[in-house]
């Protein structure tokens, strides 16, 4: 299903604050599989409904950031659907990233599209990776593509482990802290400076 939006994103809001050098773009929303753990199936009802190429083009051109973000529940939920969107970035030689199902990783022409588009794969991307890795490498291709996921995750499992060394504490006693130190002195903080406010007359 296509939808046609016609409202104006204004992002000139964003003028002159401090956000990441990302730009947010959706191209669709919703997602076919019905998979029991995730709540977009529920949602949506097993449908996506996408914009056209052309729009999202369009705003892809207005957006000035080094990296896009596609921001779908499931980028490749139609695939057939996606690759054609994939073929259309291209010529933009734009550096993007999204989510996807795994079922993409098994269809040879996304994964060259892939390359084609400069697609960075995220930290969920572990399990395509390393199939993407030994199909196209073999063994050496897996060790590489394990090896790529794997050394992160490790040093956030030592920066975690240097955390407890260092203060003494675990990350859910840390947690508690954070909780108590909201609710005993920042919301009676703001509160005490809303019970100064002087209050709005009410209008007859």
């Amino acid at each position: 299903m296509w939808f046609r939006s016609k409202l104006a994103r204004d992002r000139s809001i964003f003028a002159g604050k401090r956000y990441l050098p990302v730009g947010l773009v959706e191209a669709g929303r919703g997602c076919h599989f019905r998979c029991e753990f995730c709540a977009i199936q529920s949602y949506f009802g097993n449908t996506q409904t996408r914009r056209p190429i052309d729009e999202i083009l369009e705003e892809v051109r207005r957006v000035k950031k080094p990296l896009i973000f596609f921001v779908d529940d499931n980028i490749t939920s139609n695939l057939a659907q996606a690759k054609e969107f994939f073929r259309a970035l291209i010529p933009l030689g734009i550096r993007w990233v999204g989510q996807s199902s795994i079922n993409a990783a098994h269809d040879e022409e996304f994964l060259d599209l892939l390359g084609a588009t400069n697609m960075i794969p995220g930290p969920n991307s572990t399990e395509m990776a390393i199939h993407i890795g030994y199909s196209r490498g073999g063994v050496p291709g897996l060790i590489v593509a394990g090896v790529c996921f794997i050394v992160p995750a490790a040093l956030i499992v030592l920066a975690i482990a240097v955390g407890y060394v260092q203060f003494g504490t675990l990350p859910h006693e840390l947690v508690k802290k954070s909780t108590d130190l909201f609710a005993n002195e920042v919301i009676p903080h703001f509160r005490g400076k809303a019970d100064k406010q002087p209050a709005k007359a009410k209008s007859a």
